[in-house]
């Protein structure tokens, strides 16, 4: 997404629990990792039946990914594709983040910003996929008590995602 885009405001509790929602139906565990490649040929067109996946040759996107909402379509580098296949962290990190801007940034939910101030961080699609990537990947709510690098073995994320989450589980458990 641009950045000159802004996104109606969502926090990140709201966030981890539209997350939490998607994995509950798909009927995930906790320790589960996402499956985002079967989600995304098979969970989207389940949800959205006018989905579309749409895979480019990997030198005619510079992007990773790309969500379209409006026009009810992700389209991937063909690598990254691959790669998520094959549970590459970042890959499926790609995937996760494009997943978020799709469900979450419908039409009537984001805009053109009218000033060139960054938006708030509840306000920026690019922090809200990310945030919504990283708890479908490692939910926050199941990671109590993991190191860096048993959350991203058993999650399939990498090491700074996994960092990340344990952070936001650590500073919740404090109130913050």
């Amino acid at each position: 997404m641009n950045p000159s885009y802004i996104a109606a405001p969502m926090s990140r509790k709201a966030i981890r629990e539209l997350a939490l929602l998607i994995r509950d139906v798909v009927g995930l565990k906790d320790k589960d990792s996402f499956p985002v490649i079967p989600f995304l040929e098979k969970g989207l067109p389940q949800i959205d039946e006018d989905f579309v996946l749409e895979i480019k040759e990997t030198a005619k996107m510079k992007e990773y990914g790309i969500a379209y909402p409006k026009d009810r379509k992700i389209v991937l580098r063909e690598d990254v594709y691959l790669k998520a296949i094959k549970d590459e962290p970042r890959d499926r990190f790609t995937i996760a983040h494009e997943i978020g801007h799709y469900i979450m940034h419908i039409p009537e939910r984001i805009g053109l910003a009218r000033t060139n101030e960054k938006p708030k961080p509840y306000q920026d699609p690019e922090w809200q996929a990310n945030t919504f990537a990283g708890e479908l990947l490692a939910p926050s709510t199941a990671i109590d008590g993991l190191t860096i690098n048993q959350v991203a073995e058993m999650y399939k994320v990498s090491k700074k995602v996994a960092e990340i989450q344990l952070r936001y589980t650590r500073s919740r458990a404090i109130g913050a």
